[in-house]
C-alpha cells in the first residue's frame, strides 16, 4: 500500500486519455497508449505533450463556445481598462498627437481648396484628421519608440511596430527592382515577385545577395551590375540605419502613405470603391507592383484597427477634439 506504480499510473492515463480527448487527437492518444519505451521519464514527457494538446484543444473550445460573449463584452471591458489605467489623467500623448494630425490635415484641404472650387471632401473632418494621424504613426520606418504613440493605441503597439517593419522591408527592395527595372528598360508595372520574394528575408548588410536575386532571373551586363551594386548599398543603408534619405526611397514611402491615406480617408461608398479598384494601377505605375496585395491587406489592417479603437475610445477621443479645438482658439 501506498508504493506508486509507474506501469499502473500510465496503464490508468491510457485508458483515461481516449474517453476526454478530441477526435482529431485519436492518432496522438493511440500511439502514447502503444508506446511500451521503458524508460518512464521518457513515457513521461510523451504524457506531458498529449496532455498539453489536450489542454491547448479545451481552451480552443471554449473561446469557441464563448466568443459571441467575448465579443459583445469586449468594447465595454476595454473602456472599463482604459478607464483604470488612465484614471482621470490627461491624455497628452494623444493630444499631441491630434493636435499634429489636425495641423496637417487642415494645410492639406488648405492646398486642395486653393487649387480647387471648396468642397465638402477638402474639408478637415474628424474622421480625416484621425486618419492622418494613423498613416504617420503606422507608415514610416523608424523605430517605434521614437514616436509619440498615442495612449489610446498603446495596446496596438506591437501591431503598429511590424507594419513599420514590413514598410521598411517593402520600400528598400521596392527601390532597388525599380533601380534595376530602369537600368535594364523594363518596364516599372512588371512584377517580379519571385525576386521580392528572395530577398524579403535577406540581411541589409549583404548587398550581393539582393543583385543575386535579380541574377537568378535575368542577366547584368558588367555596367549596369557595377551601377546597381552601387545603388543597392546607399538603398541598404537606409534600411541599416531605418532611414529615408535616398531619393527613391523617399519617394515610394510617400506614394504607400499617400495611397493609404486615400484609402482610409474615403469618405464615401464610391470613393472607397474607386481607391480600391484603382490601387493595383496606382501601385504599380509608382513602382510597387510587387506589393500590391501586401499594401491592401494593411489598408485593412489598419481600417480594422481604426474601427475598433474609434468605438472603444470614443469618448476620450470626443474630449481630446474638444481640448485642441479649445487650444487652437485660444492661440488664434
Amino acid at each position: 500500500m501506498g508504493a506508486f506504480s509507474y506501469q499502473q499510473f500510465f496503464t490508468f492515463m491510457n485508458s483515461l486519455l481516449p474517453k476526454i480527448c478530441a477526435p482529431v487527437r485519436d492518432a496522438e492518444v493511440k500511439a502514447l497508449a502503444e508506446d511500451q519505451t521503458e524508460d518512464p521519464i521518457e513515457r513521461l514527457a510523451k504524457l506531458n505533450y498529449v496532455v498539453d494538446l489536450l489542454s491547448v484543444d479545451h481552451a480552443n473550445f471554449s473561446l469557441q463556445m464563448n466568443a459571441p460573449l467575448l465579443i459583445k463584452e469586449a468594447m465595454s471591458y476595454e473602456q472599463r481598462c482604459f478607464t483604470n489605467i488612465v484614471g482621470g489623467q490627461t491624455l497628452r500623448r494623444t493630444s499631441k498627437w491630434w493636435s499634429e494630425a489636425k495641423r496637417k490635415t487642415e494645410e492639406e484641404m488648405a492646398r486642395r481648396s486653393s487649387r480647387d472650387q471648396s468642397t465638402p471632401a477638402n474639408r478637415a473632418t474628424s474622421d480625416k484628421i484621425y486618419m492622418q494621424g494613423l498613416v504617420d504613426l503606422a507608415i514610416g520606418v523608424t523605430e517605434l519608440h521614437e514616436v509619440g504613440m498615442p495612449e489610446t493605441l498603446e495596446l496596438d503597439r506591437s501591431r503598429i511596430s511590424r507594419v513599420r517593419v514590413d514598410i521598411l522591408r517593402m520600400v528598400v527592395i521596392s527601390a532597388i527592382l525599380l533601380t534595376a527595372k530602369n537600368l535594364m528598360r523594363r518596364d516599372v508595372r512588371s512584377q517580379w515577385k519571385e525576386q521580392a520574394q528572395r530577398m524579403w528575408d535577406l540581411p541589409f548588410t549583404d548587398a550581393q545577395a539582393f543583385i543575386a536575386a535579380i541574377e537568378s532571373r535575368y542577366a547584368l551586363p558588367p555596367n549596369t551590375k557595377t551601377q546597381l551594386s552601387g545603388t543597392t548599398e546607399r538603398i541598404l543603408l537606409d534600411g541599416r540605419n531605418r532611414q529615408v534619405s535616398h531619393p527613391v526611397v523617399k519617394v515610394l514611402l510617400q506614394k504607400i502613405k499617400a495611397h493609404v491615406y486615400s484609402r482610409l480617408s474615403a469618405s464615401s461608398a464610391d470613393e472607397r470603391v474607386k481607391a480600391a479598384s484603382s490601387a493595383s494601377q496606382v501601385l504599380s505605375s509608382g513602382g510597387l507592383p510587387e506589393f500590391v496585395v501586401a499594401i491592401g491587406a494593411m489598408v485593412d489592417e489598419l481600417q480594422r484597427v481604426a474601427d475598433v479603437d474609434r468605438e472603444a475610445h470614443g469618448k476620450w477621443y470626443d474630449d481630446v477634439i474638444k481640448a485642441v479645438n479649445q487650444e487652437d482658439i485660444s492661440g488664434a
